[in-house]
């Protein structure tokens, strides 16, 4: 885990903390076969602590250093 800051956030117009993970580190820990399901088009939902839950493609995310 890592704490980073976000410069002008655009959404919340203001500077903001967040604790971060290495997105494929933490997949890879669960998922034995994420690079199968990225081929299949999986998708993945992040829900946030603010309600947002955004969705995006894996494939779109994994090796992308999130």
């Amino acid at each position: 885990m890592e704490t980073v800051t976000i410069a002008g956030d655009y959404l919340y117009k203001r500077d903001l903390q967040a604790r971060t993970y290495d997105l494929d580190a933490f997949l890879k820990a669960r998922i034995s076969n994420t690079g199968a399901l990225a081929a299949e088009g999986a998708q993945i939902m992040f829900w946030c602590a603010d309600g947002y839950a955004p969705i995006a493609k894996l494939s779109d995310v994994l090796g992308q250093g999130a």
